[in-house]
């Protein structure tokens, strides 16, 4: 299984040893920080992309992390990192435009992406499941 991101839904509550010496650099991961990343990812992929593109993503009214990565790997929509937001009290506004990057990599499960699809543009972990469905 993948590493996961801090900021990934996938990991709420649960850190694992990978992800909690990751993150021991940086400030402490905590509750709802996900939901943070999530909302700040949010404003930047509608400030960039159309609402009836969006629109379709959502789940009770959000478009999840991995989701959110995956668009703006799709669209190439350059996001801050989990690590510079969480630094900024996740505010997109307060990291500097010169320190977001396109993701290149969506952090999305097995599950997530057998359901949703794969990334249509250059993704390191889609890359990595269809390679591993050609073996």
């Amino acid at each position: 299984t993948p590493t996961r991101h801090p900021g990934d839904s996938s990991s709420l509550g649960v850190e694992s040893t990978q992800t909690h010496t990751a993150t021991a650099a940086m400030a402490t991961f905590q509750k709802g920080d996900s939901n943070r990343c999530r909302n700040a990812y949010e404003k930047v992929l509608h400030a960039q992309l159309a609402r009836a593109l969006l629109d379709p993503h959502k789940k009770n009214k959000h478009i999840s992390v991995g989701r959110c990565r995956m668009l703006a790997v799709n669209h190439a929509v350059a996001l801050p990192s989990y690590e510079e937001l969480s630094a900024a009290g996740f505010d997109p506004d307060a990291v500097p435009r010169e320190r977001w990057a396109v993701p290149n990599d969506c952090h999305r499960s097995d599950k997530k992406i057998a359901e949703e699809g794969l990334c249509t543009g250059p993704c390191r972990r889609c890359a990595s499941v269809t390679s591993a469905d050609r073996t």
